[in-house]
């Protein structure tokens, strides 16, 4: 059973971001710009970051953490999880594009 909750703290001029914890293994945060992945139960200097999109865009109206609790996995979220993903697969779509070299003709 998930046990979820929501903080009391409204969070403002930060970007929307999903943060997975499995356990003590590995940790990813993923937000529309970036993509932090650390290993262990706690980030530090174990942690990457993959840039995806230029510049952060940050939420402008104030949203509360939501947090939800799995055996084995913590999830936190900030923003809607759909539109926070969707917009971290348009700017992984956008990087490979960018990235692969017609081949010569």
């Amino acid at each position: 059973m998930a046990l979820t909750r929501q903080s009391t703290d409204l969070e403002r001029g930060v970007e929307r971001q999903i943060i997975l914890q499995v356990g003590a293994l590995v940790g990813i945060d993923v937000r529309p710009s970036r993509l932090f992945v650390w290993y262990g139960s706690a980030r530090g200097t174990q942690e990457r970051i993959v840039s995806l999109d230029k510049a952060p865009r940050v939420l402008r109206r104030p949203r509360p953490r939501r947090f939800v609790q799995l055996p084995g996995l913590e999830v936190s979220y900030l923003g809607n999880p759909a539109v926070t993903l969707l917009l971290a697969s348009g700017a992984w779509y956008r990087r490979l594009r960018d990235a692969v070299v017609e081949p010569p003709a």
